[in-house]
């Protein structure tokens, strides 16, 4: 299987990766939801917001990737390639919505990073309008 080398390697390569600790945030609730959609959700939190992710998957769209399913064919997780995920900011002090990012991704794409760069993007998209922007004037 693995020698010590191999772990070794593992375990360098996963320091340059960012984690949710440096971004300051925490892994508040995981949830299975059936109602009114099958789906797994993650809330995520930092100081100022907390940030919803729901993964959908649609056994319609499952079984028109696997051209080998037909009609009453079992298929196992394996078989699913793709989800539509979709991920909301949520203001702490309001609980409105700040912003929501909506894909189509492969479900092999969904780690810790790339987490974080969804994260990172709807806060560039969806930042805050109050702060001060950073202007050279001439």
């Amino acid at each position: 299987m693995f020698n010590e080398e191999d772990v070794k390697k593992m375990k360098d390569n996963d320091k340059d990766k960012p984690t949710f600790k440096e971004y300051g945030m925490n892994l508040d609730d995981i949830e299975l939801s059936t109602q009114p959609h099958d789906r797994l959700g993650f809330r995520f939190s930092d100081d100022e917001f907390y940030y919803q992710v729901y993964v959908e998957i649609k056994v319609k769209d499952v079984t028109t990737e696997i051209s080998e399913i037909e009609d009453g064919d079992d298929f196992s997780e394996k078989d699913i390639k793709k989800c539509y995920l979709k991920f909301k900011k949520y203001d702490k002090n309001n609980d409105e919505v700040v912003g929501q990012v909506d894909k189509n991704v492969s479900i092999s794409d969904i780690d810790e990073e790339f987490l974080i760069n969804l994260k990172v993007e709807i806060d560039d998209e969806f930042g805050d309008d109050d702060e001060e922007k950073f202007e050279i004037e001439t």
